[in-house]
């Protein structure tokens, strides 16, 4: 067995904010067209350089005593998230956020054909949270324009 280490960030109040007043207008399923929801989850992803195949697999059991809420395995956004915790210059970064569409169950059946899917899926949602994130003049502690439009319409077309 290997030996791993883990790592958690915490999200900063204003982000963690902004995406509470998300659920609150649009509740845990988004239209990504007529007729067509997607359920959206908030909570940790557990992120790192190995694909899991097999949902019993050691990473997975790992990711589960870690952090018992993890909602998902992926391996692009941890090198991501920690350029963010990292000084830039004298200033570090204010906070990061992922948003991920899931594409597979992290099994043996994983393959391609649903990664557009996943991804037009998880750009719907960036499209209704983006103008919650904005920081109008600068100010993080100002609120955006809730019905700005960032023009990410049309995206999750049947496959």
């Amino acid at each position: 067995t290997a030996r791993r280490r883990g790592k958690s960030h915490s999200t900063t109040p204003a982000l963690r904010h902004r995406v509470n007043e998300f659920f609150l207008r649009y509740g845990s399923t988004i239209a990504v067209r007529r007729g067509v929801q997607v359920r959206v989850f908030r909570g940790p992803i557990g992120s790192g350089s190995a694909v899991v195949t097999d949902a019993g697999s050691d990473i997975v059991r790992f990711l589960r005593r870690f952090n018992e809420k993890t909602l998902a395995v992926e391996t692009e956004a941890g090198g991501v998230g920690q350029a963010f915790y990292e000084e830039i210059g004298s200033e570090p970064a204010s906070g990061w956020l992922t948003i991920r569409g899931i594409s597979d169950l992290a099994d043996r059946d994983k393959g391609h054909g649903c990664h557009q899917l996943a991804a037009d899926h998880a750009a719907a949602v960036m499209d209704r949270l983006l103008p919650m994130l904005a920081v109008p003049g600068g100010r993080p502690d100002a609120v955006a324009d809730p019905g700005a439009d960032f023009g990410l319409e049309g995206l999750a077309e049947p496959a």
